[in-house]
Formats: structure tokens, sequence, C-alpha cells
């Protein structure tokens, strides 16, 4: 896996916008998660369809994009089967109960909901959250480190809290062909899938 940090440039109110996402992200988990508490035979599906649900109930859900929505569940999901396979492993010590999360620091962006200019300096969020064009401030240039042609973008954007004020773009390789990349850090990333989540600062 490659990882790229870059620090992010963009205006105060872009800042608050992406931390907004961050927190609508937490919220779809944390009610994926409710709903597995309350529910019996909860599938991995079942959150997904959850997702859409909640677009439908509230309106700052909607504005968040529906992958950004979708692997939010993702994470609510990674803990139930985490909690799962350490129950029937009959692993000693506390299995690691689901727990509701009230500081998530990134949001993640996949293959929709996101733009990567040219020039690779600059990543546009086009969903509902009004994030807006960013300039990514670092060394290397995303558009640049593509190795080989795939149908979708190798890079894809993890964007973390603006408390942070940094991102980092990461790609993985499934044999010679990178995977769309992750920027993270409320400061703004480029890729062609995007992830934005908040990592923790140095004071």
């Amino acid at each position: 896996m490659l990882v790229y940090e870059y620090k992010l440039d963009a205006s105060p109110a872009q800042y608050a916008r992406i931390d907004e996402a961050i927190r609508v992200g937490q919220f779809v988990r944390n009610k994926c998660l409710r709903l597995w508490m309350d529910s019996r035979g909860v599938s991995a599906h079942d959150l997904q369809v959850f997702c859409s649900r909640l677009a439908n109930d509230y309106a700052f859900a909607a504005r968040l994009n529906s992958q950004a929505r979708q692997a939010a569940a993702d994470r609510a999901w990674q803990a139930i089967s985490r909690f799962y396979a350490n129950c029937r492993e009959q692993r000693p010590g506390k299995k690691g109960y689901p727990q509701f999360r009230q500081h998530c620091r990134s949001v993640e962006y996949k293959h929709t909901g996101w733009k990567l200019d040219p020039d690779g300096r600059h990543l546009t969020f086009t969903d509902g959250c009004g994030i807006g064009r960013v300039r990514l401030v670092g060394t290397r240039e995303i558009a640049t480190e593509r190795t080989a042609t795939t149908r979708n973008s190798p890079w894809r954007p993890t964007v973390t809290s603006s408390r942070c004020r940094r991102a980092s773009v990461w790609a993985s390789t499934w044999g010679c062909a990178p995977t769309t990349p992750i920027a993270t850090a409320a400061p703004s990333t480029t890729p062609t899938s995007c992830a934005v989540r908040s990592n923790a600062c140095a004071s």
C-alpha cells in the first residue's frame, strides 16, 4: 500500500463542512449499530439498505455521498464481525462488544462524490456537503503516480478533521495495479476514489 500525506489548503468554511461530513458519517455508523442492537439476524447487507432509509428520513444524511454513507455502515459491520469472531474463537478477556462513537475522525469517499483535477493538486468534493474545491500541499504529484491503467482510478482520498490541517492520500496495490487511495484529514486531498478521515493531531 502506498501512502502520501499532504497539507490541506482550504478556507475555514470548508474545514467546518469537512467536520460536518465527518459527523454525518459518525451518525450513520451509530444508527447502523443501534439497528443491529435492537434487531436479530441483521446482516451487512441490511446495514447497506438501512443507509438509503436514513437518507430518506434525514435531510442532512442525504447531503453526504451515498458511498460515503455505505463506508460508514461498513465500519459498523467491521466492529460487529470482529465481536462475532472473538466470541467464536473464545478469546480470553473482553470480546470487544461494539460501542457507539462520539468522536469520529474521518469520513471515506470511495469512487464517487469527489473529482481530482488534472494537475493532481486540487480535489473537488461534489456531494451535498458543500466542501467544494481544496488544494493539496505536498511534494508528490498524484496524477503522475499511476502505474497501471485501470477502469477506476487507483487513488482514493481520506480527509481528516479540520483540527489536524493535514491529509494523507494512499493507494493499495493488487498485483501490479494500484487500487483507489484514500485522502485523510481536514486538509484537502485529490484522489479519484475518496475517503475522508481525521487523525489525531499533534499539539
